[in-house]
């Protein structure tokens, strides 16, 4: 039970990948990025003439796992608000989003109306936290069939995999998001 519990956590953290009948696989390889500007997916799009948009796909309270402990430097077991989105830019899916925020920094996140906002703006607006830097990997997937449907691309497609740890101006980490672009876009 316990080695099928910590094998589900690798395959949710990325680290390992699961194909149905052949096997449990290594992930490939993350390229490192060097900490720069930060922008939110809103900022991003708008800066390429889009506007961004978001379905929210599941929102709950998770335990922090061991990975989500160390990069979000919190206790293992602690309450992470876990929001999982579609981002569409003009409408159309840009991208899946999986984000993890400790729940003490932010109560009630999971209560908000979180269809459509910007996650860094209710964070800077609603709790009076100033997000300051983050620090990105990057790296390359082929999606599963739910991701396929959810992005309206043909299965199997390339996918832009990045990780970002977002950090307070205080230097505490705030974020750690696992986001799946389209390779088409």
């Amino acid at each position: 039970m316990t080695v099928r519990r910590a094998i589900n956590e690798l395959v949710q953290e990325g680290v390992i990948y699961a194909r149905q009948g052949q096997g449990i696989y290594v992930a490939d390889s993350k390229q490192e990025a060097e900490r720069g500007p930060l922008f939110s997916f809103t900022e991003d799009m708008a800066l390429r003439g889009m506007r961004a948009s978001s379905r929210v796909l599941e929102k709950r309270i998770v335990n922090a796992s061991t990975m989500l402990a160390s990069t979000l430097q919190v206790v293992v077991g602690q309450p992470l608000v876990c929001l999982r989105r579609l981002r569409l830019a003009d409408n159309e899916p840009m991208a899946i989003q999986t984000a993890y925020v400790p729940s003490r920094l932010c109560p009630g996140l999971i209560d908000l109306e979180l269809e459509g906002a910007s996650l860094y703006e209710l964070l800077q607006s609603h709790y009076g936290l100033r997000i300051d830097d983050s620090q990105s990997a990057a790296g390359a997937a082929m999606t599963a069939e739910e991701e396929a449907d959810l992005l309206g691309v043909a299965h199997p497609a390339a996918l832009l995999v990045t990780e970002q740890i977002t950090f307070l101006d205080t230097g505490v980490p705030i974020e750690f998001v696992r986001s799946l672009y389209r390779g088409d876009r």
